[in-house]
């Protein structure tokens, strides 16, 4: 996700390609070593930038659900699907409740 987030740092217009990256950016929310996280001292720099990618993720698949192609909206919301609500909670990277209403 980190090669796609800097060639295109937001959703791209087209259709499919945004649902491609919806999917690759999505992946990051998956990945092993969030998990290790959160086993890793609950201070420090490498917890902070691990929590802080979730959260950018996480902000950048939520927006995804609101675009106008439903597959990218069905990229999105399969990737919040996927999320460990547990790890990104131990990130302390939720936003209150009201930044997921929709």
């Amino acid at each position: 996700w980190v090669v796609v987030s800097k060639m295109y740092p937001d959703l791209p217009e087209d259709d499919e390609l945004a649902a491609a990256w919806v999917d690759l950016i999505g992946c990051a929310l998956l990945e092993d070593d969030l998990n290790e996280a959160v086993e890793a001292p609950q201070e420090g720099s490498d917890f902070e930038a691990r929590a802080k990618m979730l959260a950018n993720v996480m902000d950048l698949v939520w927006e995804a659900t609101t675009h106008t192609s439903p597959l990218v909206r069905s990229k999105a919301y399969g990737s919040l699907e996927a999320i460990d609500w547990d790890t990104a909670e131990a990130l302390n990277c939720l936003r209150p409740p009201v930044a997921y209403a929709r």
